[in-house]
């Protein structure tokens, strides 16, 4: 992946693409012109961008995020998605030694795993229907992997040694899930909701969240200024956000990389299939075909034909 640092406007008249980046799934976000919120480059430099897919984009240089030298450039496909995590955990107010439950082992539950790893949980307990992603979640930092559902309190109990965790994320996107998550909660514990379920008002609160003591904190990567304790201010009001959000993300990616890059961050075997940009209608097909085989689904630009 390369950029150039050459002003945008100046690429723009001359009709030239300011970057050509590989990428495997993100989301956009809009950067402030000529800040210098990010650091210039080298051309031949591997980048992450926030971006959807494409072979090409003209953008400014200060929306390029280096990828620190001696990291695989496909493991750090997954930044925009460990934001969304990294803001679950800081949800969530790890404690060392604490209990946490981790409900759905897609890429978001995945990624979650691994940062109550970093955070020094030593008691996670994954819970997934399908064996692989338990596999992985294991391998990410899961002490026991519980094939199966929420609503299995005993079970999910017994994995925390009888008492029930303070901590559960809820990693799976579903709205029928809400309610067992609560359930499963310990006294004065803390649900950690993560992902729109896309029909928010099918979940709904259970008899469990008053008498319990309940709190349950949505999470969403537009809060990252505030979990890093940047600025207070509400992400969809703020007149800063765009510069709040670009030094989030450049203090994000310290944190991140450096988690990686010393082996506490394993993103190992998370990428399960890899495609050229022709092959889109099959990886798409393999994805709703063959869930239990696929974890994080890379496509990669510089495969043609």
């Amino acid at each position: 992946m390369t950029f150039s640092t050459e002003p945008l406007d100046a690429r723009l008249e001359r009709g030239l693409p300011g970057a050509t980046v590989t990428l495997s799934m993100a989301w956009s976000y809009p950067v402030p012109p000529n800040t210098g919120a990010f650091r210039q480059g080298q051309d031949g430099e591997v980048v992450f961008l926030g971006l959807p897919h494409a072979s090409e984009f003209v953008v400014p240089a200060e929306a390029c995020r280096p990828i620190a030298s001696g990291l695989d450039a496909k493991d750090l496909t997954w930044t925009a998605l460990a934001q969304v995590a990294f803001v679950a955990a800081r949800n969530a107010a790890y404690q060392m030694e604490d209990t946490a439950l981790v409900v759905g082992a897609g890429p978001v539950g995945q990624l979650s795993v691994r940062w109550a790893r970093a955070d020094g949980v030593t008691n996670i307990v994954e819970i997934d229907q399908m064996q692989r992603r338990l596999a992985l979640a294991k391998r990410g930092g899961a002490k026991i992997t519980l094939a199966g559902s929420v609503t299995n309190v005993a079970e999910i109990t017994q994995a925390f040694g009888g008492a029930p965790p303070r901590v559960v994320i809820d990693a799976t996107g579903h709205a029928g899930v809400f309610a067992g998550a609560l359930a499963v909660t310990a006294f004065r514990g803390r649900l950690v909701p993560v992902g729109d379920t896309g029909f928010p008002s099918d979940q709904h609160l259970s008899a469990d969240l008053l008498p319990r003591g309940l709190t349950v904190i949505g999470t969403h990567v537009m809060h990252l200024p505030h979990v890093l304790g940047i600025t207070d201010q509400d992400p969809f009001t703020s007149e800063h956000f765009v510069s709040d959000m670009a030094t989030a993300s450049r203090r994000f990616d310290k944190i991140f990389q450096v988690l990686v890059a010393d082996g506490r961050f394993d993103l190992g075997g998370l990428i399960s299939h890899e495609f050229g940009p022709a092959q889109c209608v099959d990886a798409y097909h393999l994805a709703e075909a063959r869930r239990d085989e696929t974890m994080g689904l890379l496509f990669d630009w510089s495969i043609h034909g």
